[in-house]
This record gives C-alpha cells, sequence and structure tokens, in this order.
C-alpha cells in the first residue's frame, strides 16, 4: 500500500513560468505569483521549501501563496516526529526501539493562494518516569483538507507493556509479544486507545522473556517492521523510505529505532537513520522523524535515545 506514495513521479506542470492558469485563485489580473516560508531553495526546474524544528526556534511555521493560478500544484513530504528508544530498568525490563514517526507523501497536490501554517513534529525525549515525553510529535501543512504525519510510538520499557502507538510503533519491552495493531495510530499515552490513523508506518517488533536472557523489539520504520527480538539480543529497527523531494537525490527518512538485550546485543537502527539499540540508546538522526535506540539494564537513567525530529518539503515548478 505504501508503494503508490513512494514511486517516483513525472514533473508537475504547472504553467507558473509561461504566466497562464485560472480557476479558483487564478492569477489573472491579481498580480504576480508569489510563495515564501521555510528555507527557500532550487534545483533542476524545482523550488523548495523546507520546514525543520529549527526554523526560528520553533517547531511551528507558515507557507504563504500568493496568487496562485488554478493549475498550481506541490509535491509535499510530511514526516512525524520518532519516538524515544525504551530506558532499560536494571533486573525488571530490556526495553524497545522507538517507533518512526509516519512517512506520506502527497505528489501534485493542488494549493491555492493563503497563508497556511506548518507544524514540524519534535522526536520523543527518553523518560522512564513520563510516558507522553517518549512519543514524537506530529507534522502537518494545514491546507483546508489537512496534510498530517503522526509521531512515532515510544519504544517498550517497564512504563509501556505493549508496542506502543504511533506513525510506526515502538518495538516491544521483554514481555511484549504479539503485534497488537498499534501502528498507525495517533501517537499518545497508551491508555485510552489513540483514534487510528491513515496507513504511514510499521509494526515495532516483538519482545523476548527469559530472564538475564531477555531483549527488546525494534521499532517499526516507513519501510517495513522492526525486528523481533532474540536471546540477550535486540530486534533490528525497521527500514526507513527514500524521497528525492528535497534536494533531487534520495534520501531515507523514518527509520526505527533498533532494540537492545538485557546486557549485550544491541541492534542496529533502521536505514542507519534509527538510534542503535545498547547500554546508552542512540538518537535517530535529526530531519528524518527516525526513532531512538534502546538503552539496556546497565545504562543511565533515560538512557534511550531520543527520536529524530520531522520534516515538512514542499516542492513546486515555477
Amino acid at each position: 500500500m505504501l508503494d503508490k506514495w513512494f514511486r517516483k513521479e513525472k514533473p508537475v506542470f504547472t504553467g507558473l513560468k509561461f504566466g497562464f492558469g485560472s480557476g479558483g485563485g487564478g492569477a489573472a489580473g491579481g498580480g504576480a505569483f508569489s510563495a515564501s516560508g521555510g528555507t527557500k531553495t532550487s534545483y533542476s526546474s524545482y523550488t523548495v521549501h523546507t520546514f525543520l524544528v529549527a526554523d526560528n526556534g520553533t517547531p511551528t511555521g507558515s507557507f504563504q501563496v500568493e496568487n496562485a493560478p488554478g493549475s498550481f500544484a506541490c509535491d509535499i513530504l510530511v514526516v512525524g516526529g520518532g519516538g524515544a528508544g525504551g530506558s532499560g530498568n536494571s533486573g525488571s525490563y530490556e526495553a524497545g526501539g522507538g517507533g518512526a514517526g509516519g512517512m506520506r507523501t502527497f505528489p501534485n497536490q493542488p494549493v491555492g493562494s493563503g497563508n497556511f501554517t506548518v507544524t514540524v513534529g519534535s522526536g520523543g525525549t527518553a523518560d522512564q518516569d513520563d510516558v507522553p515525553a517518549n512519543f514524537g510529535g506530529h507534522s502537518e501543512l494545514a491546507l483546508p483538507s489537512p496534510l498530517r504525519s503522526e509521531g512515532g510510538g515510544a519504544g517498550g520499557m517497564h512504563l509501556i507493556a505493549g508496542i506502543a502507538y504511533g506513525g510506526s510503533s515502538g518495538g516491544g519491552r521483554r514481555s511484549s509479544t504479539g503485534s497488537d495493531g498499534n501502528n498507525n495510530h495517533v501517537a499518545g499515552p497508551p491508555s485510552p486507545t489513540p483514534a487510528p490513523a491513515p496507513a504511514q508506518g510499521n509494526y515495532g517488533g516483538d519482545g523476548y522473556k527469559s530472564g538475564a536472557n531477555s531483549g527488546g523489539g525494534g521499532g517499526g520504520g516507513a519501510g517495513g517492521q522492526g525486528g523481533d527480538a532474540g536471546s540477550n539480543a535486540g530486534g533490528a529497527g525497521g527500514l526507513g523510505l527514500e524521497n528525492n523531494y528535497r534536494t533531487g537525490s534520495n534520501v531515507f527518512y523514518a527509520g526505527g529505532g533498533g532494540g537492545t538485550g538485557f546486557s549485550a546485543g544491541g541492534a542496529s537502527g533502521g536505514s542507519s537513520i534509527g538510534g542503535n539499540g545498547g547500554e546508552s540508546g542512540g538518537d535517530g538522526a535529526v530531519n528524518t522523524g527516525s526513532g531512538g535506540g534502546a538503552s539496556d539494564s546497565g545504562g543511565p537513567v533515560d538512557g534511550g535515545g531520543d527520536g529524530g525530529p520531522g520534516i515538512v518539503v514542499i516542492r513546486y515548478q515555477a
């Protein structure tokens, strides 16, 4: 199902460079077309607006379009923030990797004139005592019909028994088995059950329970499920997916964080952008919406890796 969102699209012809186009929001008699917001760059025939959490020190900005011709359309990438990796608890639980933020593309999306709020999700912060802090934040371009991707689910740990919710769910702690449908839900605390969201991610891997040989599952990624844990070994983070809207070259986004075993066996994050599991979990790569890696029972307090912030990219031909 995800394949149709990520196949390479043909260039979108908008007519802007030739000065025509009609219909709602048409430019005829209304002045010259312009668009602003985020960091504005260009390559080939494309103009690109990139929105990051770091823009102006806040996660929110706006995409402003003036005198859009009726034919104006954009290719849009929306990635939510990644979930934090679970933090191990000595003598109790082995943690799972954080789930990737939801990743959705909207090729050839019609956009009219207006000022549209852009929200970019922050990555979850590893915290053994505060469940909500571990979940990634959603990203959204607030068109009349908003384009939204959910934040990533938190990696399983002593506070989170199940495979936690999100665009992709986090890996299960050692006592969590069975993929229970928690991916593609609004990221948030495990109770009450969050609302379903459009498909945009994958399950986290199962935990493995066997005393000092236990392990936590890998977080789900946009391109695949997280790996199941094994004997004193975490599950690998789920793969991310590539997209070329920002620069014209394919870049991976939304990889899952790696899980970890009781005292060893930290697993790799997905597509080299999810955080690796280990004594201290690695952070998800910035501006990719990737999950953080899990920390094992010997790691520091709040030792899971933080999730990577998300991103919103808008490109068009002009």
